[in-house]
């Protein structure tokens, strides 16, 4: 686990707790009495990358969520709706926490040949947690300028590039790069 992490973890005076739970259950954050917890899947101990997703998502339900955000059944559509934008502002939150705008517009900005694997190892996450990241960013803008002559591109996400205005050209037309 991120040292960071943990280091909110007790400011806030949060337990975090491993146990076994179902396994579509990676992890759950309870509010009781005063006590807030955390419980975390313990078949994802190993995964380190994970567990540091489960973790920052579930707290991003104690910075975000009023009340509990264990797993339940949606009984009806407003249910679903309601449970949707818990898990959207929790998994927002854990994004924004873990792998921060400026820190990841500057990582890409130092190696042009980037990949989500190379973004998912620097910053200690899942491939999935930074493609969150680009969908959060996505939403708020379609492109993020990297340098003078680069722009990070999230107009036709998931598809995310780098395109580079430069007077370098390919058969394809300005030089771009997938992540």
């Amino acid at each position: 686990m991120h040292s960071y992490l943990g280091k909110q973890i007790s400011n806030e005076n949060i337990q975090l707790n491993y146990s076994k739970l179902n396994d579509e259950i990676l992890g759950c954050y309870y509010s009781i009495d005063g006590l807030d917890l955390i419980v975390v899947n313990e078949s994802i101990m190993s995964d380190a990358k994970l567990l540091n997703c489960v973790i920052a998502e579930e707290l991003g339900h104690y910075y975000t969520t009023h009340g509990n955000c264990a797993p339940y059944s949606c009984n009806s559509s407003n249910d679903k709706i309601s449970h949707s934008r818990v898990e959207f502002r929790a998994l927002k939150w854990a994004v924004n926490f873990l792998i921060p705008t400026k820190d990841l517009l500057r990582y890409i900005s130092v190696d042009f040949n980037v990949n989500k694997f190379d973004l998912s190892d620097y910053f200690d996450v899942t491939e999935s947690f930074i493609m969150s990241k680009f969908y959060y960013l996505s939403l708020n803008k379609s492109q993020y300028q990297l340098d003078s002559g680069r722009f990070l591109i999230l107009s036709h996400y998931p598809s995310v590039y780098i395109y580079s205005n430069l007077e370098r050209r390919n058969e394809n037309g300005p030089y771009s790069k997938t992540c």
